[in-house]
């Protein structure tokens, strides 16, 4: 709508003249962008399909749910269109970030030449700093999750998949365990081989000299680190894949007493496990007979079954492996 007829709505017959006119539309729905597409959210048709029923304009609320369910499987497309599209954008602030990395190292290695006892006690403090932070978010994040409810996840996009997995207590105590581990290994090590680590410092004064004199071994890195780049990206490619496989979970929410549910799903409670279609066959308003407005049968996860964390597994070891033969 133009600008100068919006700023002139400020009445209600104003309001009808400009629908009537087709300068407005007659309602809205909450949409979210799919593959440069507005489509409706699905948690949110329900109520959009009381108002229109209220109001007796038509409306295939069936179909329209199922295709915001079947069209979203493209989601690793869209995702990847994004990050073509970020890096046409943003790929000269790539290249000035890359070149202010290579100054920063040149600095740094420049400076090891002086307080190279300094710089590396400090990287090392870094380190432990860093695996100690990550250690107590895990803690905090796993009795969060301990001590209330994770909100559903509605998203089958990738957003989606990656909150499941933030809501996984277990997942966020085994990254506590790890990191605790790490932590104490690597005070160990600092603790007992600090005599091994002064000798180290003189290696690093000295080969800093070396790199110093010879500025091209600086930029020799920049290709294996091109070939982490693309072993990190095809490693990402096969994990939203692997996400991709499995059958889709559908749980029911919003049951009370208005919504009435017969035959097999006579006993359905909220959380238990639904088929969408049979949802809409067997369960109606008792006042009005019609589709439950306030209940649904909402996408809970994506089943991927036992074989699948194989999978997983495997590409992981494929990361790892790559990244060494690589290096």
């Amino acid at each position: 709508i133009d600008d100068s007829i919006k700023s002139n709505i400020n009445t209600l017959e104003k309001l009808k003249a400009s629908i009537s006119d087709g300068h407005c539309a007659d309602w809205y729905i909450s949409s979210n962008p799919v593959n440069y597409h507005c489509l409706p959210s699905h948690e949110d048709l329900s109520g959009s399909y009381q108002f229109l029923e209220d109001t007796g304009l038509p409306f295939a609320l069936e179909t329209l749910s199922n295709s915001t369910v079947h069209i979203t499987t493209i989601s690793i497309d869209e995702f990847a269109s994004q990050v073509l599209d970020d890096l046409i954008k943003t790929w000269k602030y790539i290249v000035i970030a890359l070149l202010i990395a290579i100054i920063v190292s040149f600095v740094y290695i420049t400076l090891l030449r002086w307080i190279a006892g300094i710089m590396t006690w400090l990287s090392l403090v870094a380190i432990l700093a860093l695996i100690m932070t990550g250690a107590v978010l895990s803690v905090k994040r796993y009795i969060y999750l301990r001590d209330n409810e994770p909100p559903p996840v509605t998203s089958k996009m990738i957003k989606g998949q990656l909150g499941n997995l933030a809501n996984i207590k277990e997942l966020w105590l085994t990254l506590t365990i790890i990191l605790g581990i790490l932590l104490l290994i690597a005070l160990i090590v600092i603790i007992f081989l600090r005599k091994r680590i002064v000798i180290a410092i003189t290696l690093i004064k000295e080969g800093s000299k070396a790199i110093s004199s010879v500025i091209s071994t600086l930029f020799f890195p920049i290709i294996p680190w091109c070939l982490k780049c693309c072993v990190v990206i095809w490693v990402l490619f096969i994990a939203f894949h692997l996400f991709s496989l499995g059958t889709q979970v559908f749980k029911a929410h919003g049951l009370n007493g208005m919504c009435k549910c017969e035959d097999k799903y006579e006993n359905l409670k909220n959380g238990d496990v639904c088929n969408p279609k049979l949802f809409q066959e067997l369960c109606h308003n008792q006042s009005s007979g019609t589709t439950c407005t306030t209940a649904g049968c909402r996408y809970y996860e994506m089943d991927s079954g036992s074989f699948v964390v194989y999978l997983h597994l495997f590409n992981a070891f494929g990361f790892f492996w790559g990244l060494w033969f690589v290096s």
